[in-house]
């Protein structure tokens, strides 16, 4: 789930996974799974991508 909700942001469509409205990620922050702010840093240079 982590590297579909950072794609967007990997690829320069949004700065921050939270813009992309098209996400389960809304849903999952609703649920507790994720954090508002996860990988809000806006930058994808130090994330792993094969997990």
């Amino acid at each position: 789930m982590d590297y579909v909700h950072i794609n967007p942001v990997k690829h320069g469509l949004v700065g921050n996974v939270k813009d992309w409205s098209y996400s389960t990620f809304h849903y999952l922050v609703q649920q507790g799974v994720y954090p508002l702010e996860w990988a809000g840093s806006g930058t994808v240079d130090n994330f792993d991508y094969d997990d």
